[in-house]
């Protein structure tokens, strides 16, 4: 689902038999649910407006969901020999790597 830039998960819990959802994306934990798809869909969107409302009275940015910052650990040998490589085509390590993730993406 999404809502205002914000995704969430649609997920059903059989023993509870019911619907629930986290927002994807950002550090905060959110989590909704509903007995109903619609019920599960209106507590999401409640969610993301109760967030964005309290931002706004504590007067703090909202996060962003999928910022574009990354961090993965690769392992220090491949660290070395992708930034070895980069330097090679006259690339940062940051625009060769999104490169190559560009490419695993089409």
């Amino acid at each position: 689902m999404e809502y205002k830039g914000y995704t969430g998960t649609v997920e059903f819990s059989v023993p509870d038999k019911c619907f629930h959802g986290h927002v994807l994306g950002i550090t905060h934990l959110f989590t909704y649910e509903g007995s109903t798809f619609d019920e599960l869909e209106e507590d999401f969107k409640g969610c993301i407006d109760d967030y964005l409302y309290d931002c706004k009275q504590e007067g703090v940015k909202p996060q962003k969901p999928f910022s574009g910052t990354l961090n993965i650990r690769i392992g220090s040998e491949l660290h070395k020999n992708i930034a070895l490589e980069a330097r090679k085509k006259g690339e940062t390590l940051n625009s060769f790597i999104k490169k190559a993730l560009q490419k695993v993406m089409l």
